[in-house]
Parts: structure tokens; C-alpha cells; sequence
């Protein structure tokens, strides 16, 4: 291991480091003097593992530690009081971080996907947290706000994919909770929003699979677009007085079967549900409508021999959504509004698009089509008065140029093709009708 010493006053600048000789293979940093480390001062130096922060730093700047993708711990001075953007963001193997307790803010996105980060404790003396602070943080397990914490928003995305986080209380002065901010958190288990709160930003808890309880604090008055979207295991909720909107699809594949509802008069709520199972309790109104749901299909594969005729196509569904066809390979299978042509041998993917409806969503549902059998080696024979002759002796297929062929007189195809009349070299295309 090599290590290098930082001596001297004021910003410990990017251009000071990236200079002082040897820095290229540091793992032991030391710094002394300084009163900030600056903007992106050590970012992507993958050797470093080690760094001491003297007690005279009061700031991390921007990106100061950003990839610093072996620096697995960090112990910042009791003199450390704001810690910026980006700081730490990307260190992937940073497991913890003794956050001094005059720190005032933590800049947007500073621990963004510190993946191995397993706890943080924010001490009280903090007030401003950004937004994308601790996303992709996977293995964090333990969030933990000192009371009486100064923090009044959890930001946009501030949570965002922390897989393992398993519960968090949130300060009681937060006053609102961002977009996406604890969304693909799958082992919550349970959340209790503050009384203060008075806004839930859209997504801000989809996809938390393991959420079993939710309850609101007295002044919500706004719930976003797909904020509960995906927690299937919620079977009820209580519904404040004070909530005067719902976004669209705010409980859509929620597993909801009562929800209590407590609407001030005059506030009647357009709620959305995931299904008819829902019971509303409440003495004032309220206009509920049905989340669409996927329709029920039954789409079977499709198996033919060459040479059969056309047939109609099996889709059956509960929606009354337009059903559309298409197939990978017009060479194989080929699709008129609901009718199946077996034009040559082989495999081929139809999918049918099926448009979503009031009651149910849009759906797009493949099936395989298989044509089976043997291609004729003189697959047209054409009928010249009594004569049958053969104008072609090798396998093709329905709609493939065959050859130029001279034709003298009326010609008709046998087997149902087309009537041809010329007396010019024409282009033989076998087109069924």
C-alpha cells in the first residue's frame, strides 16, 4: 500500500490533487489544513481505499469522492457540516458512513447506488436531504432519522430501489413525500406518514411488494398518479377527511378489498379501484369507478399442413376490445382481418393487439403457428385446352416470383388459381384467390 499526505489550507482543489505525484497508485490518503476538499477533488480514484478527513474540513464538496470505487468506509470530523452532491455517489463498496452531528444538509444523489451501504443514521442538525440521496442504496437495511429530526421533505427518488430497507419512520415535520421516493422498495413492510404531510407524489411507494400496512396522517390532502400501484398485499386503507384528490391508478394491483373513507361535505372523492370487491365505508359521498383490469385470453397455438384451407382465427376474450393480427413471417402465415393463410412450411409468430376498453387494459398476446407437410415439387399446373403443363420444377412458395414463362394463349390454373391471359413473357407470381 502507498500513501500520500494533503498538507495545507483552504480547497483542496481536483488540479492539487491530480499534480502531486504518485496519486495514480495512492490507497492511503491523509489530509491535513484543509477546510474543504473540493469539487470532484478524489472522484474515480478506484485505488483508494483509505482516507482521513482532518477536523478542520467543513465541506465535501460536489462529487469529491464520486467513484471511488474502493473506498469502503468513511469517518467524517465533528467540523463537517455540509456534505454535497454527488459526494460519495457510485463508491459500490462503501458499507458505512459516521455522519457528524453538525452536518446541515446532504446534497442531491451523494450516496446514489452505494450498494453495500447496510445503515445510515441523519443526525437532527439536518435540514435539507435532496433528492436521489441514497437511490439504488440495495442493501440498505436501516435508515434511522435522530429525533427531533429538522427534516420537512423526503425528495424525489430519495429511496428509489432500496430493496432491502425493511421499515423507516419518517420525521414528524416532513411536510410532503416526493415522486418515486420509496418506490421498488420490496421489503417495506409497513409505512405511517406524518401528520404534517400534506402531499404523496406519484409512484412514491409502487412496486413495495411486502407492504401490508399504510397509514395516513390527518392533513394528506393529495395522493399521485400510481402512488400505491403494485402493493398487493394492501387490503385496506383509511382515507382521511382531508384528502380532496387521487391520482389515477393510485391503488391499481393493489390487493384493497375495504377501504374507510371519512369526506368532508361538499368533497365528494372519484375514487379507483382494483375490483368489485371493494367495500367503501363512510357517511359522505363518494363517486367510485373500476381500475381497468387485464382481460381473460384464450389464444391457442396454431398447427396446419401445407395446403389446407384458409381458416378463421381462435381468440377468445372477456374484453370487447378491437382485435388486431400480425404475423412474423408472411413467408410461413399470412393474416387477412381474422383469416389465416398457410402460404408455406415452417414456424411463425402471430400476435394479436387486442385495444383496452373502459373495464379492461390493452393486451398483446402471441401464439405459434406451425405449417407442417411437404412442398410439391411442380406446385402449378397449368390447364393449356386439355394438355396439363408443368412450368415449374422446383419447390417454392405461395407469393414468391416463380419464372418468366411465355404464355400463348387463355390459361387457367388449376386448384383455384387465377385465370391468366397473355401473349407476352409475364412474370409467373402464384397468388391464390
Amino acid at each position: 500500500m502507498s500513501e500520500i499526505i494533503f498538507s495545507g489550507s483552504g480547497n483542496l482543489t481536483q488540479s492539487i490533487v491530480s499534480d502531486t505525484p504518485g496519486i495514480g497508485s495512492a490507497t492511503i490518503v491523509t489530509i491535513l489544513g484543509y477546510t474543504s476538499i473540493g469539487t470532484y477533488a478524489f472522484s474515480y480514484r478506484t485505488n483508494l481505499i483509505s482516507v482521513t478527513i482532518p477536523d478542520s474540513v467543513i465541506t465535501l464538496g460536489d462529487g469529491a469522492f464520486q467513484q471511488c470505487s474502493g473506498l469502503t468506509s468513511i469517518d467524517m470530523p465533528i467540523s463537517v457540516k455540509s456534505i454535497g452532491s454527488s459526494a460519495f455517489q457510485s463508491c459500490s463498496v462503501l458499507t458505512s458512513v459516521n455522519m457528524p452531528n453538525l452536518v446541515t444538509s446532504i446534497g442531491s444523489s451523494a450516496f446514489y447506488e452505494c450498494s453495500r451501504l447496510a445503515s445510515i443514521t441523519i443526525p437532527d442538525s439536518v435540514t435539507d436531504t435532496g433528492v436521489y440521496t441514497f437511490r439504488g442504496c440495495t442493501s440498505l437495511t436501516s435508515v434511522i432519522f435522530t429525533p427531533p429530526s429538522k427534516v420537512t421533505s423526503i425528495g424525489n427518488q430519495m429511496f428509489y430501489g432500496c430493496s432491502s430497507l425493511t421499515s423507516i419512520t419518517i420525521p414528524d415535520l416532513v411536510t410532503s413525500i416526493g415522486s418515486y421516493a420509496f418506490i421498488d422498495c420490496s421489503s417495506l413492510t409497513s409505512i405511517t406518514i406524518p401528520d404534517l404531510v400534506t402531499s404523496i407524489g406519484s409512484y412514491a411507494f409502487q412496486s413495495c411488494s411486502q407492504l401490508t400496512s399504510i397509514t395516513l396522517g390527518n392533513l394528506v390532502a393529495s395522493i399521485g398518479f400510481q402512488a400505491f400501484n403494485n402493493c398487493s398485499r394492501v387490503t385496506s386503507i383509511t382515507i382521511p377527511d382531508s384528502v380532496t384528490s387521487i391520482g389515477e391508478n393510485a391503488f391499481l394491483s393493489s390487493g384493497l378489498t375495504t377501504v374507510y373513507l371519512s369526506v368532508a361535505t361538499g368533497n365528494t372523492l372519484r375514487v379507483a379501484v382494483p375490483s368489485t370487491n371493494v367495500t367503501f365505508f363512510g357517511k359522505y359521498p363518494v363517486n367510485t369507478f373500476l381500475l381497468p383490469v387485464p382481460p381473460t385470453i384464450i389464444f391457442p397455438n396454431i398447427t396446419a399442413t401445407y395446403g389446407d384451407d384458409p381458416r378463421q382465427i381462435v381468440y377468445e376474450s372477456n374484453s370487447t376490445g378491437a382485435v388486431t393480427y400480425t404475423s412474423s413471417d408472411t413467408l410461413v402465415a399470412t393474416i387477412s382481418g381474422s383469416t389465416i393463410r398457410f402460404v408455406g412450411l415452417g414456424s411463425s409468430t402471430i400476435t394479436a393487439t387486442q385495444a383496452a376498453t373502459s373495464s379492461y387494459t390493452s393486451a398483446i398476446t402471441p401464439a405459434s403457428c406451425t405449417v407442417n407437410g411437404n412442398m410439391p415439387s411442380n406446385p402449378v399446373l397449368i390447364a393449356n385446352g386439355t394438355q396439363l403443363v408443368s412450368f415449374m420444377e422446383v419447390p417454392s412458395r405461395y407469393g414468391e416470383i416463380i419464372q418468366d414463362i411465355n404464355i400463348t394463349s387463355e390459361l387457367v390454373t388449376t386448384s383455384g388459381f387465377k385465370v391468366l391471359t397473355s401473349s407476352e413473357l409475364v412474370t409467373m407470381i402464384i397468388d391464390p384467390s
